[in-house]
């Protein structure tokens, strides 16, 4: 079953998490996705190296065809929260599933590719689609780009996803996961030989001084509460990324980053409530503060964020970096 905290959480997740999370998404998948090649074929990088010369063509005339019938290029959204990676690679001509543990992150991602004029599974019909058949016309689209948004967990995705998927990519979600290596080890399971996996995380403390407002105050105000309010993540780094790569199975490893984008919120009160309204660790330690205190601590993060942020029109803009990892399975 979905969390009922993330499910309470999308649509102010959408609105104030994902216009900067979708930045870093643009940034991982632009080498996975290069314009056509005068033939008409998709080019799919093997990134490391990062040139044409590395690339290989999923080609509608010979890689690109399964069971003997034409196909374009399958991408699996691990993660998907509310749905910008999957909408950047639909809008790029892949076919895409998406997963996310929560039901309602799911639902949203569904109606905005359908919104969007995608061809969108119907929800009935996601379950228990083996893409690997030869009769899964359900999984691709001859003229639209098709979408299927499933309630999976992404540290055990369905059996019948094995060597399936072309490309595989989490946005700041495996890294998130109780056992990150378990998500990273379904998306190797899940592609086919030669195929792709990407995923982002954010570096550490000192490359992301946007996120440190509200870990700082705690520390300060209510130590206590900690320990139970941070969420546990994958430190973005070459060496820490590289190793779970490898202990996952894939070859040809290349870590990019830092990258580096400006978070900016039009104010003070707009900062606190981007983390204070989507995040449910830091929600529930405010849930636990008396009632004098949570204005204090209010008050104290968007001081905090004036300091160290401000700009003359009363906005607030700092920094936070994340690193790209991109694997090959043999």
């Amino acid at each position: 079953p979905s969390p009922p905290s993330w499910d309470a959480y999308t649509v102010e997740y959408e609105k104030r998490v994902e216009p900067f999370t979708s930045q870093f998404a643009e940034v991982m998948m632009r080498p996975l996705l290069v314009e056509s090649n005068g033939d008409g074929d998709r080019i799919l990088h093997v990134v490391p190296g990062g040139s044409s010369e590395q690339a290989h063509t999923l080609s509608s005339s010979s890689q690109k065809r399964r069971n003997g019938k034409p196909t374009t290029t399958r991408l699996l959204d691990v993660g998907c929260g509310t749905g910008a990676t999957s909408l950047l690679a639909l809008s790029n001509g892949l076919d895409v599933t998406a997963t996310d543990v929560s039901s309602s992150m799911v639902d949203r991602t569904r109606n905005r590719a359908q919104e969007a004029g995608y061809d969108v599974a119907a929800a009935a019909d996601t379950d228990h689609v083996d893409c690997s058949s030869p009769d899964a016309d359900t999984c691709t689209s001859n003229a639209v780009p098709s979408i299927r948004v499933l309630v999976r967990d992404g540290q055990s995705l369905p059996t019948e996803f094995s060597n399936t998927f072309d490309v595989a990519v989490a946005n700041f979600s495996v890294i998130f996961f109780p056992n990150p290596v378990a998500g990273v080890k379904e998306m190797f399971r899940c592609l086919v030989p030669g195929g792709t996996a990407s995923f982002t995380a954010w570096g550490n403390m000192d490359q992301t001084p946007a996120f440190r407002v509200f870990s700082d105050v705690a520390a300060e105000l209510v130590p206590e509460l900690v320990s139970t309010s941070k969420p546990k993540r994958i430190v973005g780094s070459t060496s820490t990324l590289t190793a779970l790569m490898e202990e996952a199975g894939f070859v040809d490893i290349k870590v990019v980053g830092p990258v580096t984008k400006v978070l900016e919120v039009p104010s003070p009160e707009e900062y606190y409530n981007r983390f204070a309204l989507t995040s449910p660790p830091t929600a529930e330690m405010i849930s636990k503060m008396e009632d004098t205190m949570k204005i204090t601590f209010r008050n104290r993060v968007m001081a905090t964020a004036k300091a160290r942020g401000g700009r003359d029109d009363g906005s607030i803009a700092l920094n936070s970096s994340a690193f790209i990892t991109y694997g090959r399975k043999p």
